[in-house]
């Protein structure tokens, strides 16, 4: 299982390689950002109690050696993220496009190109727990 884990991570940084930051993988499977070896660390959210000090505790993250943090998909969190030294992933709500669907073709393609050049931007992130939503799907 931890495997997969790490695979699902290495897949979707690898993708982020259209980003404006060239992501990708050296011969020996090791991560490549900026054409730098990178581990990244990363973080959720910053404590819910205190959102108050959002711009003291991002700081406080990347000064402890964190470089990933989970970002709004706006122009305006990924700059905050990227002010301090942080990159940002982008979860991709609506990723399930039924066939025919095309508005949430569009909406996906959308907020792609709206952000995909974006220093900031490290990666995206797909549906959670994909195992889980194949599960349900045919429990249904």
């Amino acid at each position: 299982m931890r495997s997969i884990f790490c695979l699902v991570f290495v897949v979707m940084f690898y993708i982020a390689g259209a980003a404006e930051a060239q992501v990708q993988l050296n011969q020996d499977g090791f991560l490549l950002v900026d054409g730098k070896p990178r581990l990244i660390l990363g973080v959720y959210d910053l404590p819910k109690d205190r959102r108050s000090h959002e711009d003291e505790l991002m700081q406080e993250v990347a000064d402890n050696g964190f470089n990933l943090m989970r970002g709004a998909a706006n122009k305006a969190a990924l700059d905050r993220l990227h002010s301090h030294g942080l990159r940002g992933w982008i979860r991709l709500e609506g990723l399930d496009l039924p066939e025919g669907d095309a508005a949430a073709r569009e909406r996906l393609i959308r907020t792609v190109n709206e952000f995909k050049n974006h220093p900031g931007l490290l990666c995206w992130e797909g549906p959670d727990e994909a195992l889980w939503r194949v599960y349900w799907a045919k429990a249904l």
